[in-house]
């Protein structure tokens, strides 16, 4: 049996607050109301509300409502993206987390805006439907100065 690789990072753990929250144990449901703040690594989101929905005992999806919801990460290369909508749904099998309603995400390239964005995890791609704004920034172009 090889030895286990310890170079191999464990994920980082993920933090929840909020102001109230119930468990329904048999369900394997959280609601999570007031001030949710789900943390984990260098990615923060806020919300005024979150459920859970768990099957065998694993977190398959959590959906976050606000007015509305906001996030913040650092990427790779260190520099910085946000977004914010009015409900965010993480699909934990599919990898995917789609933005709903007065969707906007921001980094250093620019801003994508739509009334709903799905972003894959796994791909890395990013789709808007319902009509999507772009804003480039120039650098991001190859035409600042």
């Amino acid at each position: 049996m090889p030895a286990p690789d310890s170079s191999a990072e464990k994920p980082p753990q993920i933090g929840v607050d909020a102001d109230s929250g119930v468990y329904d144990v048999r369900a394997g449901a959280h609601h999570l109301s007031g001030n949710v703040r789900i943390t984990r690594g260098s990615l923060e989101v806020l919300a005024d509300e979150a459920h859970s929905f768990s099957s065998e005992g694993r977190i398959q999806r959590i959906e976050l409502y606000g007015n509305p919801t906001t996030w913040n990460d650092v990427m790779e290369d260190g520099s910085d993206v946000s977004g914010s909508s009015d409900q965010i749904v993480y699909d934990f099998n599919a990898n995917i987390i789609t933005m709903i309603g007065n969707a906007h995400i921001r980094n250093i390239q620019g801003e994508f805006s739509g009334p709903r964005l799905t972003y894959d995890l796994d791909t890395q791609n990013l789709v808007g439907d319902g009509g999507v704004r772009l804003i480039i920034e120039p650098e991001a172009a190859g035409t600042g100065g």
